[in-house]
């Protein structure tokens, strides 16, 4: 209901569940079924690739202290965000694709290459 109000689309419950079945309010929800444990691995592999390059690069360079674990901590914070938005970004595209479709639905697979087709890659990074 969200990314289609989000969408400007007029909807409803009523006209929803008449148009759709009850199904239609889980339409998209298989893409974040999926892409949730790539989300919480690549937080978690860029974090701990972002504690490494620090001890190996930056650590040596610094005084110890407290400056240098938050300086740490933000660096790898960064590097894990950074990672996982890169990896997770085109299944949000494809989720919202999905949610907002209105008719038959296409399913992830058609929505992606639909998406692909029209944009190329970044089509699945744009927004």
């Amino acid at each position: 209901l969200k990314t289609r109000a989000q969408a400007g689309m007029a909807w409803d419950v009523r006209s929803i569940v008449k148009s759709e079945g009850v199904r239609g309010f889980y339409r998209g929800v298989t893409v974040p079924l999926v892409s949730q444990p790539l989300y919480i691995g690549t937080a978690f592999a860029g974090y701990e690739l972002g504690n490494q390059l620090w001890d190996a690069h930056a650590r040596p360079h610094l005084r110890s202290g407290s400056l240098d674990d938050a300086l740490r901590l933000v660096f790898a914070g960064a590097l894990g965000g950074a990672v996982c938005a890169t990896c997770v970004t085109p299944f949000e595209r494809l989720k919202v694709r999905m949610q907002s479709q209105t008719g038959v639905p296409l399913g992830p697979l058609r929505t992606a290459r639909d998406l692909c087709a029209r944009g190329g890659l970044p089509g699945l990074f744009a927004g």
